[in-house]
Formats: C-alpha cells, structure tokens, sequence
C-alpha cells in the first residue's frame, strides 16, 4: 500500500473586490498551488471562496467506506434474468444490507414485472421503441463488463510516448489546465474543473503516490428534453445515453493523460467533494451538487493524475440560502426522500451517509428502493430544481443573477419556475412529444456553457 498523500500548503492569490481570485502568476514555489482565474469560468454573479459553503467538522468527519452506499446494485441487471442472483452475491453491499436480500430481489422482480405491464398497455413514454433506446444506450456501456480502458490500453496508438519515444510533455500549470480543458471539453465534458488530493475524501484503504495529487473533475449534462421526461423510458434512455458519453470521456481522458506521459487513475472517493473544492459547484438541498450553469441535470466523475495542474476555488452563487426556501426538489420526490427542513443538519438518515458535514440529508433506502421497484432511474429531484435550466434567454440570466444575490426571491422563483411549467412533465402527449422534436446531435445544445 502505497503511503497517504500529505496536502500542499494552501497559498490564497489576492483578491479584488468581487471576491474573486486575481490572475494567478504561475510563478510560485513548487509546493505551492496555482489557481485558476474564476472570473472566466462563470458569470459576475459567482463569486469565487476560499473555503466551501458547506460547513465541515473535521472532528465527526470519517473516510466513507464504500461497502456503506446505497448503490443501485439492482438496476444495472434488473432487465437481467440472474437478477436475483446478482443481489445474493452482493448482500453485504449496497441496499441488501439495509432492507435484505429478499427484499431487494423482490424489488428488482417488482420493477421488471411493471415493465411489462407498461409494454403491454403500450403507455406513453414506456412504449416499445422507449424501452429499446435505453436498453440500445445501455448496451455499449463499457463498465457493465467490458472494460474499454483496458482494451484501448493495447493498442500502440494509445500511449504517443512509448510509441515515438517523446519525453513526457512540459508546461506550466495553467497551460496543463487549460490543455485538459480542451481536451476533456472536445472529448465530451461540459465542464471540467480541477481540485488537488485529500485524503479525507477518499474511501477507506485508499491512497495514492505522493505525486499523484492533482484531481480532473468533468461534468456531462443530460439533456433538456430528457430531464422534461425523468422517470419514464425516454428519461431513462437519456440517463444512459449521458452514462455511455461518460465512459467514453474518461478511458479517452485517461488515454490523453498517458500519451503526454503521465499516470492517471479514477478517483477513490466520493467526487462530489472533489467537485465542490473545485468550483464546480454548491452542495444542495438534495445532497448533490448544484451547477451555477446546470444545475443538478447530469453526470460527475474523476480522476487522479500526477500531471502539475493549476487548480480551482469553490464558489458561492446564495445556494445554501436559495435551497433554505426552495425545497422544489423535496416536493418533487415521490416518496419523500429529501429532507424538507429550513435548515441544514449535522445528523446524517443514516450509514450511507457521512458524518462531518452540515447538509440536508437524504434517505437513501427509500430513494433506490423506488428506482428499483420501477427501473427508470428517477432523478425527478434533479430535473426539478430552478437551476437545471438549458435556455440561454436573457430572463434565465436574470433570474440566476437574482437568485444568486437576492436568495430570499427563492420561493417567488419557484412560483414562476412552475407558471411556466419548468421540470418534470406528466402530459402523456408532451412525454410522447420527443420522438418529433427536431434535436441536435446528443440532444444537447453545445453552445450553453
């Protein structure tokens, strides 16, 4: 085991009087880190911190083991004939552990049992042809047993270094950022951000090289008309389409990494911390994070590297105050997952769990029991929230600004948010609706970012 990384002496740039970080001169001692300017990165309104907005106490806090979580172990094989089986071998894993293994099987059996029904009552948004699109998305995943990394790794088109002999490539920290950017961005990602190791966030047992201390973390959106249609097939389809682009984006990053001659990995740890450190983002009131630009509408993961990179700042735009009297998300869940207090709490529902922070937690047993009772993936929470908008009009930009200096407009956003029938939709015909729609590639509109 190799020893745990020590973390570098945080040096803070100046500051104007935005709060926002001045242009970092990449001129600092090696130990210590440079940042990147946030005043490109997002809009007047995000201010730039030095700590995040989330409150940690350092002295609850415990490394997550991942044994703990409430993955969905059910859903990835719940259109699978070995279902149950599946569940038996990972009893100690995952939701087996809380509700028991019959239990889980039973819902597993629950959610292919409704898929059936809806096919054959042929209902909108879980027709035939919505199902074979998420099962067609689902299909070339690479990390439901076939290892596209590895593969790639054989090939000596892969690594530019060992191929043509080259020494590793050579640049400051900003210019290695920003070539990672670009790369992550044309690869796929709708935004990137960049964090360095603590090995507080990373699971139990987890450790890396000294040198491996830097942290990628991409951020790929769903779609809109796919978060208009959350918990139905075509939802469903969306998500796993956004999975499949995921997969691609971090074996072909991985590969980019190695080919400049670099070590890379996939992080260890929760990334929704990485991602908060790294100014992606705010942790809100469904314990996920919350996107100035997206909102809770997509996908996070990360990887490790020993590539000298420029780093991030978290940010606040108001969220803590805004999700205060939001709680869109909450009422959202249809089986009261989220919690609806004023207020944030340092007790977590339970071991999935981390204590240390101060957060609205969420019961996670009662949300993947119901996604595997249904096998639609949900995530109802996440396409509801105010911020998870794809529309560059000018009153979105208002709204945003507004939301993030004025949090207390929260509930008069929410009013306007449902008046103009913003979310979730339950209209068979709308749901019905996407197969007409004249989408761009992806369904994504690649200039919101």
């Amino acid at each position: 085991m190799t020893p745990e990384l020590s973390i570098e002496e945080t040096t803070v740039n100046d500051a104007d009087d935005t709060g926002l970080p001045s242009e970092p001169v990449d001129e600092t001692p090696v130990s210590a880190p440079v940042y990147r300017d946030q005043r490109k990165r997002y809009p007047w309104w995000v201010k730039g911190v030095n700590e995040p907005t989330t409150a940690t106490d350092w002295e609850r806090h415990r490394r997550m083991n991942p044994e703990r979580l409430v993955l969905d172990l059910v859903s990835r094989f719940y259109h699978g004939k070995d279902r149950a089986e599946v569940v038996r071998k990972r009893a100690n894993l995952g939701l087996p552990q809380y509700i028991g293994v019959d239990k889980t099987a039973a819902l597993a059996k629950k959610g292919l049992a409704r898929k059936k029904r809806w096919l054959e009552e042929n209902s909108p948004g879980f027709r035939h042809e919505d199902w074979a699109l998420g099962h067609a998305a689902e299909s070339v995943q690479y990390n439901l047993g076939f290892d596209f990394y590895e593969f790639t790794a054989k090939s000596a088109f892969v690594n530019v270094c060992e191929r043509f002999g080259l020494e590793p490539w050579k640049g400051s920290k900003l210019e290695a950022s920003r070539k990672i950017e670009k790369a992550a961005i044309a690869l796929g990602a709708s935004q990137v951000g960049f964090a360095q190791i603590d090995p507080m966030y990373l699971y139990e047992g987890a450790s890396y090289p000294p040198e491996m201390k830097y942290v990628i973390v991409t951020y790929i959106r769903w779609t809109h008309e796919g978060d208009r249609r959350r918990d139905t097939a075509l939802g469903w389809a969306d998500n796993r389409i956004c999975s499949s682009r995921q997969d691609f984006l971090n074996s072909a990053l991985r590969s980019f990494i190695r080919g400049l001659g670099y070590r890379e990995s996939v992080l260890r740890g929760p990334f929704i911390p990485y991602a908060v450190n790294a100014g992606m983002g705010e942790l809100g009131r469904a314990n996920r994070l919350v996107s100035p630009v997206h909102g809770m509408g997509g996908r996070i993961t990360a990887l490790v590297t020993d590539l000298p990179l420029a780093i991030d700042k978290p940010i606040d735009f108001g969220l803590q105050k805004f999700c205060g009297s939001c709680r869109k998300c909450a009422k959202a869940c249809p089986v009261d997952a989220l919690s609806m207090e004023k207020v944030p709490s340092w007790e977590p529902k339970g071991a999935w769990n981390n204590p240390g922070k101060r957060a609205y937690f969420e019961d996670s047993v009662k949300c993947i029991s119901y996604m595997a009772s249904r096998g639609t993936g949900c995530s109802l929470c996440l396409a509801a929230c105010p911020w998870t908008k794809q529309s560059k009009t000018s009153l979105h930009y208002v709204a945003k600004a507004l939301a993030a200096k004025l949090p207390s407009m929260a509930r008069a956003m929410v009013f306007l948010d449902d008046l103009f029938g913003y979310g979730p939709i339950s209209d068979p015909e709308l749901i019905e609706k996407w197969w007409d729609l004249d989408l761009p590639e992806y369904g994504l509109d690649s200039h919101h970012r």
